[in-house]
């Protein structure tokens, strides 16, 4: 609240500086240079001052969310790894894909087939889907959604029955879509990855926290 009030007296303050700077300027045809350049000076310090402010209201309100999220720190820790894991092998992919469609390496393509996967079920842990928090859960299935939406067609560069590479399928528009969800996938993590302290995440676990407790 305070700051916002700052902000908008420092509006209302470079509007009246300027509206005095014209009306020097106006009467004494320009003579009043050194004022001038005072004043905006004085400009200069109120927008430097409201924007200290408002990084540091938003400072405050990062804090507060980061307390606010604390009790579900181990589900927002395990979702922080899956989609690290996720993006690591949509990179992976995009740049075996990239030597295989280079080289027509049999082996290298028959290996990058095994990695795909033809169901979506398992990709996601029960009981986090169950238990986490909404907005969290949200992402989450987003993520899983961009990353299958990689892997699915993996299988389709190899043809089972011939026992020979699937060219038809295997092109540069799959190296496109892994790089694209690594991106989407890059995207969700930055929502989440600063919400917990790093203190927070580096807590010793040497001791069991009931060992804390007063008789």
């Amino acid at each position: 609240m305070y700051a916002a009030l700052v902000g908008i007296l420092g509006v209302f303050a470079i509007y009246a500086l300027q509206w005095i700077q014209n009306s020097i300027i106006s009467h004494k045809g320009g003579n009043m240079t050194i004022f001038v350049l005072l004043l905006n000076v004085v400009a200069l310090l109120v927008v430097a001052y409201q924007t200290y402010l408002t990084r540091e209201s938003l400072n405050m309100d990062r804090k507060v969310r980061q307390l606010e999220v604390l009790p579900d720190a181990n589900h927002i820790i395990s979702v922080i790894v899956v989609i690290k894991r996720w993006k690591t092998k949509c990179d992976e992919l995009a740049q075996l894909l990239k030597e295989a469609i280079k080289t027509k390496d049999i082996k290298l393509i028959h290996k990058i087939s095994k990695q795909g996967k033809k169901s979506p079920m398992g990709l996601v842990e029960k009981g986090i889907y169950e238990f986490a928090p909404k907005w969290l859960v949200n992402i989450l299935m987003s993520s899983a959604q961009h990353y299958y939406n990689s892997v699915c067609l993996m299988s389709s560069i190899w043809d089972e029955k011939k026992q020979e590479p699937n060219s038809f399928m295997l092109n540069k528009n799959l190296v496109v879509r892994c790089k694209e969800s690594s991106q989407y996938l890059s995207e969700l993590l930055n929502y989440i990855k600063d919400i917990i302290p790093e203190s927070y995440l580096k807590t010793p676990a040497s001791i069991n926290d009931k060992r804390f407790l007063s008789e």
